[in-house]
């Protein structure tokens, strides 16, 4: 099953929020995407390792004076009976 995953940012002010939206659509969304979907927990923790750092690099290196991440990974409950 899938691995659920996301990332809140905390932002000050309404430049910061306008720079950062405008960051995430000029590429990096882009290249999160390229890393694929996580079916296990063990490829989300090879994307983390090997894929992760550069933009998680860049992202703090333009708005980690000013802005607070969060990062969240969960897990997708199926109840008995439920189709899967």
């Amino acid at each position: 099953m899938p691995v659920p995953y996301s990332v809140i940012a905390t932002l000050p002010d309404e430049p910061t929020r306008d720079e950062y939206v405008a960051w995430l659509l000029d590429g990096h969304l882009a290249g999160v995407l390229r890393g694929g979907v996580f079916p296990t927990p063990e490829s989300f923790l090879a994307y983390l390792a090997d894929y992760a750092p550069p933009p998680r690099g860049d992202g703090l290196a333009r708005f980690g004076a000013c802005v607070m991440f969060a990062g969240r990974v969960g897990a997708v409950l199926v109840g008995p009976g439920a189709d899967a």
